[in-house]
């Protein structure tokens, strides 16, 4: 069910209709949202170094621990909501 290219894998309604999930599906009791949006899944989009994901960690860290960070990450989201990486 898992796989790591983001173009291969199977959707949530998909995993959740699979035998392997039939004793634990129970539509009634499953919420639903809105899908998450491009921008926080765009650095799957492309090849990064290792120290570009290090850094894309720690951006994720501060998101949690600095209140600048989090309103940047805020105004980024609006204003480019396919994602910033170039």
């Amino acid at each position: 069910m898992l796989t790591f290219d983001p173009f291969k894998r199977i959707t949530v309604d998909e995993a959740l209709a699979h035998p392997y999930m039939s004793q634990l599906h129970f539509p009634d009791d499953e919420p639903t949202c809105d899908p998450v949006s491009a921008f926080d899944f765009d650095f799957e989009l492309y090849s990064l170094k290792k120290e570009d994901y290090k850094d894309l960690i720690f951006d994720e860290i501060m998101l949690y621990h600095d209140d600048d960070s989090y309103k940047r990450y805020l105004k980024a989201k609006t204003e480019f909501p396919e994602g910033i990486l170039f």
